[in-house]
C-alpha cells in the first residue's frame, strides 16, 4: 500500500473502496470527509494522489486479499462489482458493507425479475425477453449481456447479429427505445427512498471514438420538473 498526504494523520474515517476502477468514489469520499483506501484494478496515478491504493492480483478475486490488508472499517464497491456478486460476498463477511448485499445485487441484475417486479406495482417498465425466446431480428430488440458494464457488449439484434454468440444463461433482450439517455441515485434505507441527482449520459460518442453504446461519461445535475421526479 501506498500513502499520501491527503490520507495521513488527518483524523478522518477510513473508508475502503473496491472496484475496478475506484477514482470518481475516492474523490466523493474525500468530499464527504473519509479518508479512502482503494482497492482497484488500474492504480493510475491520479488516485494515488488522493488516496492509500492497494495493489491487486489476479482480479476480481485479488480484491478480497487486498481488502483483507486494509485498515479496519467499513468499505463499498464501484466499478462493475455488482458483475461478482461473489467477491462482495466474500469481503461482507468479515467487514461492514455500506451499500447492497450479495443477494439484493443478484435479485436486481435479474431483469426477468425487475420487469415482474414492475410489473406488479403497475410502474412503467419494458418487456424483457430471454436468450431462449429471440424476438425477430428486424433492429427492434436490443441484445444485451447479463454481465457487464458501461455499454460492453451491447448489440442491436438485427441480420448483422446473426454471428453474435448467443448464451442463454448470458444475454437477454430488451426493445430498442429512441431518446435522451438519462440517469438517477437513489439513496434507500430504513424503509425510505430519496432521489439525490438526474443526470445526461454521453454514450457512443463520436468525438471520443466510442463505439455505439459505450458509457462516456455523465453531464448534470439535471433539472427535471415535479411530475418527472414522482
Amino acid at each position: 500500500m501506498t500513502h499520501s498526504a491527503a490520507t495521513g494523520d488527518t483524523g478522518r474515517p477510513r473508508l475502503l473502496i473496491v472496484g475496478a476502477s475506484a477514482r470518481a468514489a475516492a474523490q466523493s469520499a474525500l468530499r464527504s470527509g473519509f479518508a479512502p483506501v482503494c482497492a482497484d484494478l488500474f492504480a493510475d496515478e491520479d488516485l494515488r494522489a488522493v488516496a492509500d491504493v492497494l495493489s491487486v492480483e489476479d482480479y476480481p478475486r485479488g480484491l478480497v486479499e487486498a481488502a483483507r490488508r486494509a485498515p479496519a472499517g467499513p468499505w463499498i464497491y464501484t466499478g462493475a462489482m455488482e458483475n461478482h456478486p461473489r467477491v462482495i460476498e466474500a469481503i461482507a463477511a468479515w467487514r461492514p458493507l455500506w451499500g447492497n448485499n450479495a443477494e439484493t445485487v443478484l435479485r436486481v441484475r435479474d431483469p426477468i425479475q425487475v420487469q415482474r417486479v414492475l410489473a406488479a406495482a403497475d410502474l412503467p417498465h419494458l418487456e424483457v425477453r430471454s436468450a431462449g425466446d429471440p424476438p425477430a431480428r428486424d433492429g427492434r430488440w436490443m441484445l444485451k449481456p447479463l454481465r457487464s458494464a458501461g455499454g460492453h457488449g451491447i448489440a442491436i439484434w438485427d441480420e448483422s447479429a446473426v454471428r453474435t454468440s448467443i448464451r442463454p444463461k448470458e444475454h437477454y433482450f430488451q426493445p430498442r427505445i429512441e431518446g435522451e439517455p438519462i440517469s438517477a441515485l437513489f439513496v434507500a434505507a430504513a424503509g425510505d427512498v430519496r432521489l439525490i441527482g438526474v443526470s445526461r449520459q454521453l454514450v457512443g460518442c463520436d468525438w471520443l471514438n466510442a463505439s455505439d453504446f459505450a458509457y462516456c461519461g455523465s453531464v448534470g445535475p439535471l433539472h427535471l420538473d415535479a411530475a418527472s421526479t414522482q
